[in-house]
């Protein structure tokens, strides 16, 4: 929870209103409150050395996607309601690797996918997903939070990534293709 109330108090700084709520009181809290402007759901903390954990009432479930599910159903949940449906950002630390050397996270990346999807299914809530890579609550942790608060007040990017203090963004680049890798594709008749 270190993590959110730092963020919330950058955003604070910036004139944000912000109100912390556990996964479990989220519906509620959000369909009290049809004036919400934007929605962060942040998952960095949330990284485990395990991969599964026991559910008393649903056996052994993988945490990726007990975090799949309940985005889906939140977002589910606000475009069938008849509120505007607020902005969403998803934070998450190495759901992608941008630098050679980076390791991904397999219980992150799916809220990459997500976020990815929820652009093409729901393009009402903007998703926004914001990547801070390895140790990005405990690195730096007070800058993290500006940056992040900053890019919550006015990024437009649907994707961003920080590493150390580098900002990335997703682009596709032209490139000729490599000769030397090329194969002429030969049809056997």
């Amino acid at each position: 929870e270190g993590s959110c109330r730092s963020l919330a108090d950058s955003l604070t700084q910036q004139g944000a209103v912000c109100k912390i709520v556990r996964d479990a009181e989220i519906r509620s809290a959000v369909m009290a409150n049809a004036s919400w402007k934007g929605i962060v759901y942040d998952a960095r903390g949330m990284n485990a050395r395990g991969i599964v954990k026991p559910d008393a009432e649903a056996g052994w479930q993988h945490r990726e996607k007990n975090r799949i599910n309940f985005v889906f159903e939140f977002v589910k949940s606000l475009a069938a309601s008849k509120m505007s449906v607020p902005r969403l950002w998803i934070i998450t630390s190495s759901a992608a690797a941008v630098l050679p050397s980076e390791d991904v996270s397999v219980e992150q990346a799916p809220l990459g996918g997500m976020a990815r999807t929820l652009a093409l299914e729901y393009p009402e809530t903007s998703p926004v997903l914001i990547d801070v890579g390895p140790g990005g609550t405990q690195s730096n942790a007070v800058g993290m939070e500006e940056m992040l608060a900053k890019e919550i007040a006015a990024g437009d990017e649907p994707i961003v990534a920080f590493r150390c203090e580098d900002r990335y963004v997703a682009r596709l680049i032209h490139s000729a293709p490599h000769m030397e890798i090329a194969r002429k594709l030969q049809i056997a008749t």
